[in-house]
């Protein structure tokens, strides 16, 4: 189905200007994917004798429009088939991946309580509250339902892709790639399947196993602006801004509102040294996200790059603001404040940087 995950994946670090740090990641994480259901009615002949049946045409046209993207259309006709059959666990279900897409995860969770309440073998429901508790940040909750789904009906390779994201989410990149490398094997023509094993193996730093599998994602869809966003991101940390760039635009021309990829493109100017293009993009992708600490770091650094380490500075603040475990900004602030001559103020914030980096991964 037609969802990405709405969160951005684990920084990594790249080179910058004048020994600073930039920063960049792919664009989302990797993608979950609920997964509306169809009925079909076992006797023809009875299809229209009761409530019940008259509630399966409801829920099939609300499943068409879910995958063409019409969320809203999709929960009326969902709410209908509901209504005539309030024991009907597929509507729920349905009604619940509608909420998802549309980002109401908590409505989603809901409804796929009562779709397995109503049928606590229904393993799509199972996938699909996984999903919504991935993307609230539960991933316990969320590997525990995908089990239930993978055992409930293992071919299927929707539940194998979500279970890998969560584990993506965990920091569990091997268990990911294992669970993905399944769902490849179940459907071979998954673009989504392969977008989330290209981001894990991007946060192994496997650049290149990374990109061979956007450049599939890609194949599969051609409009598919997440993929772009992360081949770009992984261009860049292989030391190709030029193929960022091209891949960041394509990601704009495809989804114009993508932060991330407004974000990246501005980090790959950053490293070409042309401040005044990833000003641009980063003022665009702060505007779009004011919450993106990558974004003021990296201003920060195209700030310094043009002279100014006042106003980089102010952007270090905001992304320690934001991240106050961000040792990048706190290596990149100690470099601004030695510019200006202020030793000691550069030298707190290097020692936060060491102290930061020294810490375990969480």
């Amino acid at each position: 189905m037609l969802t990405k995950w709405a969160k951005s994946a684990a920084l990594i670090l790249i080179a910058g200007l004048g020994g600073c740090t930039a920063t960049t990641q792919p664009a989302q994480e990797p993608s979950a994917n609920p997964a509306p259901t169809s009925t079909t009615t076992a006797n023809p002949a009875q299809a229209y004798s009761s409530g019940e049946n008259l509630a399966e045409p409801f829920n099939n046209r609300g499943a068409v429009y879910l995958g063409k993207g019409q969320f809203d259309l999709a929960i009326a006709d969902f709410d209908e088939a509901i209504r005539l059959n309030p024991n009907f666990a597929i509507a729920y279900s349905n009604r619940g991946a509608a909420y998802f897409l549309k980002g109401q995860t908590d409505t989603a969770i809901a409804d796929l309580d009562q779709a397995i309440r109503l049928d606590p073998n229904y393993a799509d429901a199972y996938s699909n509250r996984g999903a919504a508790y991935a993307l609230k940040g539960q991933t316990d909750s969320a590997i525990a339902d995908l089990d239930q789904a993978i055992r409930l009906k293992p071919d299927n390779a929707k539940s194998f892709n979500n279970r890998g994201a969560a584990y993506f989410r965990k920091g569990q990149l091997d268990r990911a790639i294992q669970d993905l490398d399944q769902a490849i094997r179940l459907n071979p023509n998954y673009p989504e399947a392969f977008n989330s094993r290209g981001s894990a193996y991007y946060g192994k730093r496997e650049f290149d196993r990374a990109i061979k599998d956007f450049d599939d994602a890609i194949r599969l869809n051609p409009n598919y602006a997440l993929a772009f966003a992360n081949r770009g991101a992984a261009y860049l940390l292989k030391g190709q801004p030029d193929a960022a760039i091209a891949d960041s635009d394509q990601a704009i021309r495809l989804n114009p509102g993508y932060e991330k990829a407004f974000s990246n493109r501005g980090a790959a100017h950053v490293l070409k040294h042309e401040p005044d293009r990833a000003i641009a993009d980063l003022d665009e992708a702060i505007r779009l996200n004011p919450n993106d600490a990558d974004a003021f770091n990296n201003r920060g650094l195209a700030y310094a790059g043009e002279g100014q380490p006042d106003r980089a500075i102010q952007d270090y603040d905001e992304a320690i603001r934001l991240n106050p475990n961000y040792a990048k900004a706190f290596q990149n602030r100690g470099n601004a404040y030695r510019a200006k001559g202020q030793s000691d103020r550069a030298i707190q914030d290097y020692n936060e940087a060491i102290r930061l980096n020294a810490k375990p991964p969480s």
